[in-house]
């Protein structure tokens, strides 16, 4: 998973190629352990932690990694965090299709534990 933590620059729609790693190996996925505050995430990793106290610091983070790598899950931990210490932020997600802005929408308004005064947004780019 990459992580950017500076600013967000405009797209100049220049190519970018990622060096592969070198002597990758698998590691069987983290448990599903619940998290203290009891929404039944599992415990982030230490990659998606970084995101998420970035955020929490007011960083501006973009995730980039291919499918399954967790971009959603660090979303939502995000999304519960905020939703529990950042009152007055607001948060914009951007879904690919119509049908993932939905899920999307469900799946953070259920990780912010219905706290209602949270202004989330959730847009479809399809």
């Amino acid at each position: 998973m990459l992580i950017a933590t500076q600013p967000v620059m405009p797209v100049d729609n220049t190519p970018i190629t990622l060096a592969p790693r070198p002597n990758l190996t698998r590691t069987p996925a983290p448990s599903h352990q619940p998290t203290p505050h009891g929404h039944g995430l599992r415990a982030p990793t230490a990659e998606q932690q970084m995101a998420i106290d970035a955020v929490a610091r007011g960083d501006k983070v973009t995730l980039m990694a291919c499918a399954g790598a967790g971009k959603t899950f660090t979303m939502l931990a995000i999304v519960d965090r905020l939703s529990r210490e950042a009152i007055g932020k607001r948060i914009l997600i951007l879904a690919y299709s119509s049908w993932l802005k939905t899920d999307t929408r469900k799946r953070a308004a259920a990780a912010c534990g219905g706290r209602p005064y949270l202004p989330l947004a959730v847009f479809g780019c399809h």
